[in-house]
Order: C-alpha cells, then sequence, then structure tokens
C-alpha cells in the first residue's frame, strides 16, 4: 500500500497514462494458464464479468492471496499435489495451537505492598520447547478484578477523566494474568504418500458461481500436536503456579462458568479444554506449498514453483514449518527475497569482456533547460526518466572505442527518449546544444514524430536512428511493455547500432571520437526505463 501511496502521489500527473503500479478492486482470480511450463494468461473476473489477461514475455507471476487460495490456484493452475486420492491433493498444512490461561494472584505473593497508586500493566514473553517444536506464552498483566487484563494495556487514554476511571477500577488485592499460549503443529513435508489423517488442502467437488472448484480444507490436530498443546498449557499453570507461591495466593478463571475457582483447571481425559480455541481461529494457515529441493518441495527458496519459469508464490504458504511465532515478519522477509530473485533473473549480470557502469547518483549528472523539471528517478537497478528537457549525462569516464549495451522499455507508445555518446562534457556553454552539434544520438521514438511538422514517420527521428544523421535499415517496432537491447558499437568513424539482435544502423561519422555518454529526458509523457548498462572497452 505504501508503494501505491508513493506512486499516487508521485506519477499522477497524466493520470493512468503516467502511472507505475496498479491495485486492481473487485477482481477475482480463477485460473493461471499455462503454455508449456511458463503462465501466459489468467482468468479472471472484475466487477463479475470474466475476463482473459494475456501476459507479456517476460513477465514474472507472484500468487499473494493466502494460503488457502493460492493452494486452490496451484492445484487448479500449476500441477502441484499428489493424486494418490483421486485429485490433487497437499499436504503440510499447518496452524497454531492457541490457549488462554487467565489466573489472578495476589498482589502481595508479586511483592507489591498496598493498593495501585498508578495504573499498572505489563506484557512478556515466555518461550518453551516439547517434542522439537516450539511454544510461547504471551503474559500480560493488570491490576484488575476482572479476566481481561488486556483491557487496560491497550485502551487510550486520552483525558484525565479516563484515567481516573482506570485507576478507580484497580483492584487493590489481586493481579490478573493471562498466558496466551502459541504452539508449533506438526509438519508433513511431502509430495506424495501423504497422511490423510494428518492436515491437507483439495480441490472439493464443490463449485463456485464461476464453476470453479472450491478449496477443500482438512484441518485437524494429530496425537503429537495434542501432547505439545498439554506441554504448554501445563508450562503455564506450572509458571503461574510458581509466581503465586501457594496455593492459597492463586485462582482460575472458569469461562463456562463465568467464575474464579480455587482449584487449579484440569484437562479432559483427552488432553483438551475450555481454555483451548479452535483450529484456524488464529489466521495463520500456512506450509502447504512448502519450499525446498526440487523433487521433495513444491517450491525452491526464492518461492518459484518448481518446473515452472515464471510463477512464485509469497507468504505463508511456502514456509516448510511454522514456528510459533507469527508469521508476519517471516513472510515479508521471504517476500523480499522472492523480488530480488525475480528482479536478478530479468536483469543478468555483465557479458564476458564488459562492465558495469555505476548507478550511484553521485556518478551522474542532470543539465536541463531553464525551470525543466527533468530528472531520473532510481528505482534500485533500473533508471526512469522524469519530466523534460534534459540529459543525464556518466561522469565518471569519457570513452573513445567501445560497445555500450543496455536494456530500455517504454510504456506508451508517444514515448521519447534517445541514448547519447561521444558527447562533449556537461560543463561546457550550452552543453544541451553542443551533445546534438557534435555527439551522437541513437533514437528511441517508435511514432518517429516531427515536432516542425507536427507528423509521425520522421525515418531520422524514429527508433534505431542516429537521430537527425541516418535512418535505421530495418523496422525496430518493438512491443510496448516489453525489455530491449541496444548493442551500440563506437570504433573509430563507424557507429553500429543493434536492436533486439539485429543490425539496424551502421553509420559512418564526421563528428567527434572521443566524449561522453547520456540518457536522455524528453517530455512529461515520456517514462522511458534503462537498466543492465555495460560498456567493453576497444582498443
Amino acid at each position: 500500500m505504501d508503494a501505491l501511496r508513493n506512486d499516487v502521489s508521485r506519477n499522477a500527473r497524466y493520470g493512468d497514462l503516467s502511472r507505475r503500479i496498479f491495485l486492481v478492486p473487485r477482481v477475482q482470480v480463477h485460473r493461471l494458464n499455462l503454455t508449456g511450463n511458463t503462465v501466459t494468461s489468467i482468468d479472471l473476473s472484475v466487477e463479475g464479468i470474466r475476463q482473459l489477461l494475456q501476459l507479456a514475455p517476460g513477465c514474472a507471476v507472484v500468487v499473494a492471496n493466502g494460503t488457502i487460495e493460492a493452494t486452490r490456484l496451484a492445484l487448479e493452475s500449476l500441477g502441484v499435489g499428489s493424486l494418490q486420492f483421486g485429485s490433487s491433493r497437499v499436504g503440510n498444512l499447518m496452524g497454531h495451537l492457541r490457549s488462554n490461561i487467565t489466573v489472578r494472584i495476589k498482589r502481595t505473593a508479586l511483592g507489591l505492598v498496598g493498593p495501585p497508586t498508578e495504573v499498572e500493566t505489563t506484557a512478556l514473553i515466555v518461550r518453551g520447547s516439547a517434542m522439537g517444536r516450539r511454544f510461547h506464552h504471551q503474559v500480560t498483566a493488570a491490576d484488575t478484578g476482572a479476566p481481561n487484563p488486556e483491557q487496560n494495556m491497550w485502551s487510550l487514554v486520552p483525558d484525565i477523566d479516563l484515567i481516573n476511571s482506570l485507576l478507580a477500577s484497580q483492584d487493590p488485592n489481586w493481579v490478573s494474568i493471562t498466558f496466551r499460549g502459541i504452539g508449533e503443529m506438526e509438519d508433513q513435508r511431502a509430495i506424495g504418500n501423504i497422511n490423510p489423517a494428518m492436515s491437507w488442502v483439495d480441490l472439493s467437488q464443490e463449485t463456485d458461481q464461476w464453476g470453479m472448484r472450491r478449496a477443500y480444507v482438512n484441518l485437524v490436530a494429530t496425537p503429537n500436536d495434542r501432547k505439545l498443546w498439554a506441554a504448554m498449557d501445563k508450562a503455564a499453570l506450572n509458571l503461574a503456579a510458581a509466581l503465586a507461591k501457594s496455593p492459597a495466593n492463586i485462582e482460575y478463571w472458569n469461562a463456562p462458568n463465568n467464575q474464579w475457582q480455587a482449584a487449579p483447571l484440569q484437562p479432559d481425559a483427552s488432553g483438551r479444554g475450555f481454555w483451548q480455541d479452535f483450529l484456524g481461529t488464529t489466521h495463520h494457515e500456512s506450509g502447504t506449498l512448502f519450499m525446498g529441493a526440487p523433487g521433495a518441495s513444491i517450491t525452491d527458496t526464492n518461492g518459484k514453483f518448481h518446473g515452472r519459469s515464471n510463477a512464485y508464490v509469497v507468504g505463508p504458504a511456502v514456509f516448510p514449518t511454522l514456528g510459533s511465532a507469527n508469521p508476519s515478519l517471516t513472510a515479508l522477509s521471504l517476500a523480499r527475497r522472492t523480488a530480488h530473485a525475480i528482479v536478478s533473473a530479468a536483469a543478468p549480470g555483465p557479458m564476458a569482456g564488459f562492465v558495469s557502469l555505476s548507478l550511484a547518483p553521485a556518478d551522474w549528472q542532470m543539465v536541463k533547460l531553464p525551470n525543466s523539471p527533468a530528472s531520473m528517478i532510481h528505482y534500485g537497478s533500473v533508471m526512469e526518466t522524469f519530466g523534460w528537457y534534459g540529459l543525464y549525462w556518466y561522469l565518471k569516464e569519457q570513452f573513445t572505442n567501445f560497445i555500450l549495451s543496455l536494456d530500455w522499455r517504454i510504456s506508451r507508445r508517444e514515448e521519447n527518449s534517445g541514448v547519447y555518446i561521444r558527447i562533449p562534457a556537461p560543463n561546457v556553454p550550452n552543453a544541451l546544444q553542443e551533445a546534438d552539434a557534435k555527439g551522437h544520438e541513437v533514437q528511441i521514438d517508435q511514432r518517429g514524430f516531427d515536432s516542425v511538422t507536427n507528423t509521425e514517420g520522421h525515418p531520422l527521428k524514429v527508433t534505431g536512428a542516429i537521430y537527425d544523421l541516418q535512418a535505421p535499415s530495418a523496422s525496430t517496432q518493438v512491443q510496448i511493455g516489453a525489455w530491449n537491447n541496444y548493442l551500440i558499437e563506437a570504433n573509430g568513424p563507424r557507429i553500429r547500432v543493434t536492436l533486439n539482435g539485429q543490425l539496424v544502423n551502421d553509420y559512418q561519422s564526421s563528428r567527434q571520437q572521443t566524449g561522453y555518454i547520456a540518457l536522455q529526458c524528453h517530455d512529461f509523457l515520456s517514462r522511458t526505463q534503462f537498466r543492465n548498462l555495460q560498456i567493453k572497452k576497444l582498443p
């Protein structure tokens, strides 16, 4: 959401044309469609109307809609799951085992003398383990006779009247303490031979209004889960008794009877008690698309589905095991790792013999027209033009004979930009005019727009042209939104331009043969992106 807000605040000058990221409301994704091992389209509905979204080549699809729905999509679309029960099924479904045990202990047993004179409340965490798995207790305490010590902790205190009310309601003799236990369920990391007595997800015979099969969720506590649950509860009761020091100093909250009792809480013969929450009520479902080695997991350690070239999943669904902590931070950390993997795969490292140009803003300088807002926005390894009119000089070095390789893409046909080579320094008088007069611009403009005649199709102003010097020798039309590669070779007077592997310009120049490199910011509607700038010096 922060990225969306930032995009709206910075890139909404021309409405959707200048936006970079969108959240589409009221959308339901039904299926991911494969061509070979690649997701090439998405079957979805928008505001109740079914549509097919075609994906551009090189597009990465990230499933981030929660463990259960992500699992349904994977079962429906990506060929995951065991067929041992007839319908595709995945195991390793986990949630948290949760208990809420509340006691009250006499203030004197805790070393507190006299009635409270201030609002007293505290929170602690106590960690434990049993049977090779983890649990923890979130301990909250307050001076209240009621069985909910959290009510004071989370109360806002906007005025003196409310704080006086809280003070007046504190109990002079007791401190109420809740031990919220969170325990780790047993995992089942198997892609075949799934144990039906454990937790799993498959596709139900029930369908939704679109005719798509719903997810069927079987979430159960195993005997080992029950043992850990009992050990976790016992740890809480033992800790409470130790704090009280004597049975005479402690009472236990009996929620079904709505009263305090002196007798310690006792689970039934199966180890269950009223203080244990129902499974699934913590909304921490995880594990069904767990990561690991090929052949032994559903996804790799970057969250990419095995055997699929562009399908990823983020969230607790990829957890091999759950632990006892809230999964949000771990899921976010893994999502950053997935994003890094996607970006790295899309932007390969330097080619043999090439060196990457620095992307540090300190190594570049924007020279622009008076009162121009032109700038270059850095998004990690991607640079994006903004505003009119300016040239973004690379300052670190001048180049004579070289091969420059860079990727670029446009988001709309009307965009205009260019790559300048062998231009004078940015601090010469009239630097922008000198760059045009003495250097060379390799043009990016699908229209070949001529601003003098207000017409399109000018051969010296179209993509691949050496601007105003020589037209391209082949078609240079590209797909909007797709990355393209320029290989620009400058060797003596000869300048050759190769676009996406095809030679499109071979020019003999009489202009200067040494100078700087720059990228062009042309106008507000042009948001051209550049990445993977590499150079190889020639003799």
